[in-house]
């Protein structure tokens, strides 16, 4: 998966995951809440541990022959790169998920979820530094976009063939 903060990719993961009959790794999940200092952002050195924890699970379960959908931010094009290096390593493909939800929808999930959160904050620097350096999907990378506009089962039948035809990876880790 690849997006901004609150563009919805967790849903659309786990969406896929269950129609696709994968393994969902969710990098927000693998962030302890009892970690986080009471009113603070997320420190950078719990973003590392659950990116670490989360691509040693990529590994485990591609080693397995499982089918994997990778939820993360992958923001980058070197961030995607090493997904495809790992998932080469056991014959697997990557299919970039890029989940294009309209600036505002996001700014508006975001502030939601600082009343009422519902996952790991993202303060207004670190989304603004996610976007400002946010390098979609180049020629040559194999990917998707979802809008964010579609209905979530409507997408999933017109590109489930495009999922199916990924030999294990789908998104890409951090």
């Amino acid at each position: 998966m690849s997006g901004l903060p609150f563009a919805g990719k967790s849903t659309l993961a786990r969406a896929i995951a269950t129609a696709q009959n994968r393994t969902v790794i969710e990098i927000d999940r693998l962030i302890d809440p009892a970690a986080i200092p009471a009113g603070e952002r997320v420190p950078d050195r719990l973003w590392i541990a659950a990116y670490r924890r989360g691509e040693a699970s990529l590994r485990a379960e591609l080693a397995s022959g499982r089918q994997v959908v990778y939820d993360a931010v992958t923001f980058r094009w070197v961030q995607r790169e090493k997904l495809r290096r790992l998932a080469r390593e056991f014959g697997q493909d990557v299919l970039v998920v890029q989940v294009t939800t309209p600036l505002a929808a996001n700014l508006a999930r975001q502030r939601a979820n600082a009343v009422r959160p519902t996952r790991p904050s993202v303060d207004e620097e670190t989304f603004e530094m996610v976007r400002s350096r946010f390098e979609p999907p180049r020629p040559g990378e194999w990917a998707v976009d979802y809008d964010g506009t579609e209905p979530v089962d409507a997408w999933l039948d017109r590109v489930g063939a495009t999922l199916l035809a990924t030999g294990g990876a789908t998104g890409e880790p951090g």
